[in-house]
């Protein structure tokens, strides 16, 4: 034999029972090399690169006949099948477990190798699935409650998590109908079922749930699910409980909140003519966002969290400069200026989940590049910012400071519309198109107390 040759097939042929697939095969396949079989679906590829390591021997009615060697020896006769496969693996196209948990198919290798100990396959598995990257999501799962449930409304299969979910005994749930659930699990797996079915498509979704008057929040799986026996129609569905993860993120929310308040509290203490300042300014950000036609509950939330936080960097600048009568003198103003930073600086550290803190950083720059502290200009400054900028300058005019007392509405309108234009002048027209409806002369009214 050529010592260059792994493998050597002599007249292989395969049958599927009658049907005859592959047809009198001769070749040689050198080591150390890539071999490749090209050719358009369901020639045979698979079914022979399956009959090298006897792959072939798991499907029912298959036969082969003829010589296929490994280095000389007949891998179908005599060859130990577990070594075989050890030495000529497959990797498929999409994952192929064997018909086994996942902990067995990742011990079948070790053991395959000769290891027993409980202990060891153990950390075996565990550090694969860690590798792997999926084994916080097998925990969740574990604690999953999944059910199967077929194209007539039965369920046909349910898991320990999915019994204690519906305060019923396994067994008694088998085949039983949907609608007999209680009510608080039939109405939800209703809904979910009858979209797959309507849909044929994955449906995923969040729902509260009141389970023996306590309640839960639940992630909500479904897809559609195929039998092997080409039945359609079957739907799995998986709650998986997320109560302490939506509780721990109120919690946190609420800790936020109260931290927007508190500097906010803290700033209005310092000058006594910012009291409101920020609330109003939120509060006009929101109506010019909607009138922009920005009606988004994160763009809101973004807009009002940095409003009430705008003027924390103000907490740093000398008092006596808060409250000068007169105009700033150039050196004043650009100790002023730093309230943006010194803001930035305190807020770094809180993770907000919304671009909170780009706002705060850019709702000072002009369309023309005179603001500050970055001199942006145009698009560069986010739309939050444009948006805040109008909004806080506007509140600004219309009420009175230590160094000047407070312009009417036409007047503060004529300065956002000043050329060359410092504002955004679609936000400014939105902001005049919301001062003339009944929301707008009520805001005006809050606004003059």
């Amino acid at each position: 034999m050529n010592n260059n040759v792994k493998f050597s097939v002599k007249d292989l042929n395969l049958y599927y029972g009658k049907f005859h697939a592959l047809k009198g095969i001769d070749m040689d396949i050198p080591a150390n090399e890539v071999t490749a079989f090209i050719g358009p679906s369901g020639c045979g590829k698979s079914t022979f690169l399956k009959s090298l390591n006897r792959m072939n021997d798991l499907v029912e009615g298959c036969k082969i006949t003829g010589d296929v060697r490994l280095d000389g020896e007949d891998i179908y006769s005599g060859m130990d099948i577990n070594l075989l496969r050890k030495r000529v693996g497959m990797v498929f196209q999409q994952p192929n477990p064997f018909p086994m948990s996942v902990y067995d198919n990742i011990a079948y290798g070790p053991r395959t190798h000769g290891i027993r100990n409980h202990a060891k396959l153990d950390e075996i598995v565990e550090r694969s699935l860690r590798q792997a990257a999926i084994w916080d999501e097998l925990m969740r799962a574990m604690h999953s409650a999944l059910a199967l449930v077929d194209g007539e409304g039965r369920i046909v299969y349910a898991n320990t998590e999915f019994a204690r979910l519906a305060r019923c005994q396994g067994d008694v749930l088998h085949l039983m109908q949907v609608r007999h659930l209680p009510d608080y699990l039939a109405r939800s797996l209703e809904r979910h079922v009858e979209f797959v079915w309507r849909t044929g498509t994955d449906f995923s979704d969040q729902e509260d749930m009141l389970v023996e008057g306590k309640l839960v929040h639940l992630n909500v799986q479904c897809l559609p699910f195929t039998a092997e026996d080409g039945a359609s129609g079957n739907v799995v569905v998986v709650y998986r409980d997320i109560t302490a993860h939506v509780e721990a993120e109120q919690r946190l929310a609420t800790m936020l909140r109260q931290t927007v308040e508190a500097f906010t509290h803290a700033v209005e203490a310092v000058d006594p003519y910012l009291k409101g300042q920020s609330g109003l300014t939120g509060e006009l950000a929101y109506h010019l966002a909607a009138w922009l036609g920005k009606d988004d509950p994160a763009l809101e939330s973004t807009l009002r969290t940095a409003a009430s936080l705008s003027q924390v960097g103000m907490i740093r600048l000398p008092h006596e400069l808060l409250t000068k009568a007169g105009p700033l003198t150039p050196e004043e103003r650009l100790l002023m200026e730093k309230h943006v930073d010194y803001a930035v600086e305190a807020l770094r550290g809180i993770d907000f989940g919304l671009p909170v803190l780009q706002t705060i950083e850019q709702m000072h720059e002009r369309m023309d590049g005179s603001g500050y502290p970055r001199k942006l200009q145009g698009e560069a400054i986010c739309l939050q910012a444009r948006i805040l900028a109008v909004a806080n300058t506007f509140c600004a005019l219309m009420r009175p400071r230590s160094y000047r007392r407070r312009h009417d509405e036409p007047a503060a309108l004529a300065i956002l519309r000043e050329r060359p234009f410092k504002y955004d002048q679609q936000v400014v027209d939105a902001l005049a198109a919301f001062l003339q409806s009944a929301q707008g002369k009520e805001f005006i009214r809050t606004l003059q107390q």
